[in-house]
Order: C-alpha cells, then sequence, then structure tokens
C-alpha cells in the first residue's frame, strides 16, 4: 500500500472511532436508557462486592447473569465505591470502539478492508 492509502485508510479509521464515539457519548447524555439486564448485572456485582456471594437474592445460590466476567469487572467498581453505572457506561463505550477497530483488522486479515471499513461504519452507528 502507498503511503497515501495507507494515510487516507488511518483518516477513514480516525473517522469511524470518531463517530462511534459521538454516537456513544450522545446516547450516553441524551438516551438515559440502561437494559434491564444490566441491572440484573448490577444487582449481582453489588451483592459480590458486599460479601453476600455472586447471588441475586441473598440466600439463593442461583446463576442468572449472562455476564459473569463484567459483574466481576463491576463488583470491583462497587467495592471501591466508584460509581458502577458510570463505569459500565465508559466501558461500553471503549468496548464499541474495539470492536470497529476488530472489523477493521479482520477484514485486512481477509483482504476485504473496503468492506471492514464499512461494515465497521455499521457497528459504529449502531446504538
Amino acid at each position: 500500500m502507498n503511503d497515501f492509502a495507507e494515510r487516507d485508510n488511518r483518516q477513514a479509521v480516525g473517522t469511524i472511532v470518531l463517530i462511534a464515539l459521538g454516537v456513544r457519548l450522545f446516547l450516553l447524555f441524551y438516551g438515559k436508557a440502561l437494559e434491564e439486564d444490566f441491572f440484573i448485572t448490577l444487582r449481582y456485582a453489588e451483592n459480590l462486592a458486599k460479601g453476600n456471594g455472586f447471588v441475586y437474592n441473598i440466600g439463593q445460590k442461583v446463576l442468572g447473569t449472562t455476564t459473569p466476567l463484567y459483574t466481576l469487572w463491576l463488583a470491583l467498581f462497587v467495592s471501591l465505591h466508584i460509581n458502577p453505572i458510570v463505569v459500565a457506561q465508559v466501558t461500553g463505550i471503549i468496548a464499541d470502539i474495539l470492536t470497529c477497530l476488530c472489523v477493521i483488522r479482520l477484514s485486512r486479515s481477509l483482504k476485504y478492508p473496503d468492506i471492514g471499513l464499512f461494515a465497521a461504519l455499521c457497528v459504529a452507528l449502531a446504538p
């Protein structure tokens, strides 16, 4: 790839990252919507951080969270008295941007860089 094409490609990737960030920040400040599953995960994280175990209801040992690793991540911040909702929102933004970059990288390895840029743009625009 020549220098001109490489620079254009970097600009396209940067633009996609900025679009993803912009859409996520817009939704963060104006959407105010969190999925019901998040509050289930948050309750598990709060119980875990308070020493009640990895449970939804204290005394009932049933695994009901769909994201155990994410629950552990949130429990860490609950135990540090850092707002887990803000942590979850920032984590989601970072994960979405990394997803865009992974789509681009995967498409390059499959020799379809233009399709990858389009697919990453679709991911960036999807809430």
